[in-house]
């Protein structure tokens, strides 16, 4: 896994958490045309489209231990010619938990927004 993958991952994470926090307090309704709607103040939008269709929810294995520092990678022939690879088995396994958690949250909150079985904010 790339560093810039791991920062993706963890600013996901955060913005997960943020969104678990959102309250809603006011709500502006749009005049004309199709119904808006906007929160703290903002301009009112109409309601946004689907969103991109969800991949397959990755299977794994739980990790023996769960480590979540993630060190840096092995350099598997110590020239970089044959790859590179987690220090352990246990760090692989950790970040795949991750990943799956985080399918399953973001799954979750789009639920929540939907049409069908939420509060309709997306179609």
């Amino acid at each position: 896994m790339s560093e810039a993958l791991l920062r993706a991952i963890a600013d996901l994470e955060a913005r997960l958490r943020m969104l678990e926090r959102l309250e809603m307090p006011t709500v502006s309704v749009g005049g004309a045309g199709a119904p808006a709607i906007a929160f703290y103040g903002g301009t009112p939008r109409t309601r946004a489209a689907a969103l991109t269709a969800q991949l397959t929810t990755i299977t794994y294995t739980d990790p023996k231990t769960p480590d979540y520092a993630i060190r840096d990678f092995v350099d598997v022939a110590g020239d970089g010619t044959q790859g590179y690879a987690f220090a352990s088995r246990d760090e692989a396994n950790s970040l795949l938990a991750v990943i799956a958690n985080l399918q399953t949250r973001v799954q979750q909150l789009e639920n929540a927004l939907n049409a069908a079985t939420g509060v309709n904010l997306i179609a």
